[in-house]
Order: structure tokens, then sequence, then C-alpha cells
């Protein structure tokens, strides 16, 4: 399902992971292949890409990156989006 969500960053996880979401909703967890731009939590973004189930190991297998399992384990049984376009806001 392709998916288009825009607000704060939460939180960075790692160079290729971050969540966005305002404090009154439940973040969305956003994955970017390529590697993400350079964010801090509280900037603006609106982000696009394709929303699924988030398996790390599958994940790794396909974009051939490593994720840091440790932090990402406070977003377990979340979906992720495979972000295709960011744009600051």
């Amino acid at each position: 399902m392709t998916l288009t969500v825009a607000g704060p960053v939460r939180v960075v996880v790692d160079a290729y992971v971050f969540a966005v979401g305002d404090d009154g909703s439940r973040a969305v967890l956003v994955l970017v292949p390529r590697g993400a731009p350079s964010l801090q939590p509280g900037d603006h973004v609106e982000v696009t890409g394709t929303l699924r189930p988030f398996d790390v190991a599958a994940v790794e297998a396909e974009f051939a990156i490593l994720l840091d399992r440790h932090r990402l384990a406070d977003f377990g049984g979340q979906p992720v989006l495979i972000a295709t376009m960011i744009r600051r806001r």
C-alpha cells in the first residue's frame, strides 16, 4: 500500500531508519534503503513510500543493509514505510 505521512521526526534509529509522528499519534517507522538524509528529532518531513510488515532480516537481505536491531526492538510488530520520497517541510 502506498502511503504519505507528514510530521516531526520523533527518533532517528540509525542511518536507515527513523520514526515520524506527532506526540498524540502512533509513530510511523520509516526505512530509507539508500540511507536517510541527515535528520534530527523535531525536523518536519513528508515521506511517501510503501507500507509493509517489518521483518528485519528480510529487509536487511533485500536491501543489503545492516540495521541496529537493538534500537529497533522498541518497534517490534509495527509495519514499516519503505520510503521512495522524503521532503523536508
